[in-house]
């Protein structure tokens, strides 16, 4: 029985150690994550992209991840289409997931949607993002590439 206790106690310590290095290693990454990015975005059966500006305006550590918020543009022909961000990054596996929300411009492209999300991938550096858009109702595809600028 005391051997079983000692063995309960231990692995307690160790998965609060690592709850705590966790969390230290998400603040710092938090830290480090560029807060301008750029690149472009292209559908999967289109033949040009969009421009996409990323301007991250909000960082925070929570429960091992890190969440920014903040704004981004697209850019594409005639159409200037302004949207609010939202990324969560796993540091320990540096799986990104993204949602763009609340479409707006002068020239914004009316069928731009935001029913989807990318998921994707950041660099060990945290200066590039490859991420795949899929549009929740029909699956529609297109690849975002971002790099830090």
């Amino acid at each position: 029985m005391r051997k079983c206790w000692f063995v309960l106690v231990v692995a307690a310590a160790l998965c609060s150690i690592s709850a705590a290095a966790l969390a230290a290693g998400a603040q710092e990454t938090a830290d480090a994550l560029p807060r301008r990015f750029k690149g472009v975005y292209k559908w999967n059966d289109r033949k040009y992209g969009s421009e996409v500006d990323i301007k991250i305006t909000a960082v925070r550590a929570e429960n091992g991840l890190i969440w920014a918020v903040g704004e981004g543009r697209h850019v594409e022909d005639e159409f200037r289409t302004g949207v609010t961000i939202e990324l969560v990054i796993d540091p320990a596996t540096l799986a990104v997931e993204m949602w763009e929300q609340s479409p707006e411009g002068s020239r914004s492209n009316p069928k731009f949607s935001t029913e989807g999300s990318y998921r994707g991938e950041i660099e060990p550096d945290l200066k590039t993002i490859q991420a795949v858009w899929t549009t929740t109702a029909t699956g529609r595809k297109g690849v975002l590439t971002l790099k830090a600028n």
